[in-house]
């Protein structure tokens, strides 16, 4: 795992991205909690303040400097006005969550991030809304033009109705309304009720919204709970509509009208037969989560074995959507952190990098993960998504007031200024496979072809046009030292990229020890 140390050295960070058409297509996200990021003000929660001054760690647009991550893009989790600690129960679209800061704050946030490169997509929740909100408000009392804005009906309806992902029954997603009388579909809670998009006035208002950011400079938006907009009827009618699809492709079309570059990230939480759905032959997003491949990764760094890895690209060439369009990660906001899922080994975490940022389409990058964040067992959201750990002093120096949910064990190397000292740490494994990334467009273009390197425990595959097989990712899965047998690189000349150094294979043959990788590219 001390390949690397060298080439922290060899590389130009290529931070200050000159983005064009399609630009999501070679960019590393970041995905981002504000109230968990940096508190600038001493409250105890992460504000946009705090988020503007931590930008120079995610990429302060200097090529010659070593100290930023080098990502080109943020996603950040709901930055709108809402009643929740999580925000995502909307009550008001056109304004800053107030313990983030302000529009004015906003504005700054896109200023300083747009001058170093950095794209901002936002989570955009519209499949339902808090009930605080006044449209939701106004719907109950029957006021126009906001009546049929929800899904209303004066009974249950009939049918078997409940969660569409599984379990419970009609009445835990119609919720009964006493002031109006009549119950509301609502189907993550009460407190969230369903808009109804088969009202015309309700895209139209979801329009303006997204007018509204784009024009402010927005670069896009994550979609929560895209497979939920329009429900038409119990069981397969609660998710994936052919209605859902068709409102998801006319949005498109609307946003690239205001803004050709806006891109469409969706969380399409299902097997990729569903998932490509959502490409609508090259009409719909632009991007949807690869939750298969997520947990392919960590399991394979765990399993000893990639075979479903390549299983998965295998059924993906079947489903009629490019490769590019499924965007990998680790894990996010709503899942155990994937250092828990490896069982907080700090090698395992490194292939599992390795992986992430070798596979094709536009990789996610949950906060904290670069440095291996744990969180402490159990299911709550919150242990999910605690403070990020910049040092080992007072609250990870996360704030210098009570923070609002306590940082996990940020001792030890479990900090970003630690890690940042030390040459063989995950962080800047990291920031090296991100420069890697875009010194070489191979690794983000979309060729991957899968080879047996003789055992199960050695993933190896081949990125860039698989004529000429440009870079080969050789990855050992195992807890000991294991020879690869690869036929294509015998007798020629190739480059290990995580040193610089020049290397020729006589026989073609690799030994590696054990949980550690090459990447190589043949030498002309």
């Amino acid at each position: 795992m001390k390949k690397f140390i060298a080439a922290v050295l060899l590389l130009t960070m290529f931070s200050n991205v000159s983005f064009t058409k399609n630009w999501w297509k070679d960019a590393v996200f970041y995905e981002i909690f504000i109230r968990s990021f940096y508190d600038a003000n001493g409250d105890g929660k992460g504000d946009i303040q705090g988020l503007i001054a931590k930008l120079d760690y995610l990429n302060d647009g200097d090529p010659k400097t070593s100290s930023d991550l080098g990502i080109d893009a943020i996603w950040l989790m709901p930055a709108f006005d809402s009643p929740s600690y999580h925000g995502y129960d909307t009550i008001d679209y056109y304004k800053i969550e107030p313990d983030y800061g302000n529009n004015a704050d906003f504005d700054l946030l896109i200023q300083e991030a747009h001058k170093r490169g950095i794209k901002i997509i936002l989570d955009l929740v519209i499949n339902h809304t808090s009930s605080q909100i006044e449209w939701f408000k106004k719907s109950v009392k029957k006021e126009a033009p906001y009546t049929d804005y929800y899904v209303w009906s004066p009974t249950i309806p009939d049918g078997g109705w409940g969660k569409p992902w599984g379990g419970g029954g009609a009445s835990t997603v119609w919720s009964y309304s006493s002031a109006r009388k009549e119950y509301y579909y609502s189907v993550f809670w009460n407190g969230m009720p369903d808009l109804n998009f088969q009202n015309p006035d309700v895209t139209k208002e979801i329009y303006k919204i997204a007018e509204y950011w784009i024009k402010k400079g927005v670069d896009g938006f994550r979609l929560d709970a895209a497979r939920y907009l329009v429900e038409t009827g119990p069981g397969a009618g609660q998710n994936d509509t052919a209605e859902t699809l068709k409102w998801w492709a006319d949005f498109n079309k609307f946003v690239k009208k205001v803004n050709p570059d806006t891109m469409l990230v969706g969380e399409t939480w299902e097997r990729n037969e569903i998932v490509a759905k959502y490409y609508d032959g090259g009409k719909g997003l632009d991007l949807c989560f690869d939750f298969n491949l997520a947990s392919f990764i960590l399991n394979s760094v765990t399993g000893k074995s990639a075979d479903k890895i390549a299983a998965s690209f295998n059924e993906k060439k079947k489903l009629g959507a490019p490769f590019g369009f499924y965007a990998p990660f680790l894990s996010n906001h709503d899942q155990m952190r994937s250092m828990n899922m490896i069982m907080k080994n700090i090698d395992r975490a490194k292939l599992a990098a390795v992986l992430l940022l070798t596979m094709p389409g536009t990789p996610f990058i949950y906060y904290g993960e670069e440095i291996g964040m744990i969180q402490d067992n159990g299911s709550s959201d919150e242990k999910k998504r605690t403070p990020m750990q910049w040092n080992d002093k007072e609250n990870a120096g996360f704030t210098t007031g009570k923070p609002w949910y306590s940082p996990y064990d940020y001792s030890g190397m479990f900090n970003v200024e630690a890690q940042q000292k030390e040459k063989d740490s995950l962080w800047n494994l990291y920031r090296m496979m991100i420069a890697l990334r875009k010194a070489n467009p191979e690794l983000s273009g979309l060729d991957i072809e899968f080879a047996d390197a003789g055992d199960k425990s050695l993933a190896l595959y081949y990125r860039g046009n698989v004529k000429n097989k440009k870079i080969v990712v050789l990855i050992n899965l195992s807890d000991e030292q294991k020879t690869a047998n690869i036929p294509y690189i015998k007798g020629k000349k190739y480059t290990d990229l995580m040193t610089g150094k020049q290397e020729k294979s006589a026989d073609g043959k690799i030994s590696l020890e054990a949980k550690s990788f090459i990447l190589m590219k043949e030498t002309k």
